[in-house]
Order: structure tokens, then sequence, then C-alpha cells
């Protein structure tokens, strides 16, 4: 299930430190102002539940498919290279330490 903002709030030991906002620019301003106070401030947001990371929600409303598609392509072939980059790190790291001296 997905909580509502002001429900996810509701949860916290001291919901007076939270504040359920929309992303414009009220919620700039009193970003800024808590910063400006030396406040920690912790933003959350969501895609509102979609399965799809908000960026492809938005290309699959405004690009044809095909585009969409090559956006799928093009994340899955950047998390391949990333996994084998780090296997390949992970690799080179043991047989370093495998080496005496």
């Amino acid at each position: 299930r997905i909580l509502a903002p002001a429900e996810l709030i509701s949860h916290l030991s001291d919901p007076t430190i939270a504040l359920p906002a929309a992303r414009n620019s009220d919620l700039k301003r009193t970003i800024d102002a808590h910063l400006n106070k030396g406040d920690m401030v912790i933003a959350m947001a969501g895609g509102g539940g979609a399965i799809f990371p908000p960026l492809l929600g938005y290309a699959m409303d405004h690009i044809p498919i095909t585009g969409v598609l090559w956006i799928l392509f093009g994340m899955a072939l950047l998390l391949l290279l990333g996994l084998i980059a780090t296997t390949l790190s992970f690799q080179y790291l043991a047989s370093r330490a495998d080496q005496p001296g």
C-alpha cells in the first residue's frame, strides 16, 4: 500500500517537524528559509505509485513508443555496464589481495 504524505507524516514520533507540500516556488522558499537557519532538510518525492520512474512516465506521455523503448534500452545498457565494471573491479581487487607483499 502506498501512503499519502499526510499519513506518512502522522507516523513520525514528532509529526510537527514535517509538512506535505507540492513542488512549487513556495516549497523552494520554505526549504531555502530552513537551510538559511541551518536546519537539516529532508525531502521525499514520489512518482505517484507508478511502476516506471517519473522520467519514463513523462516520456510515455510525450514521445512516441519507439523513443520510450530506446530510453529503456539505454537504461538497461547503463545498468549492465555498471554491473560489469563493478564485477571487474572486485575481481581486480581480489587478485591484488592474493598477491604477496
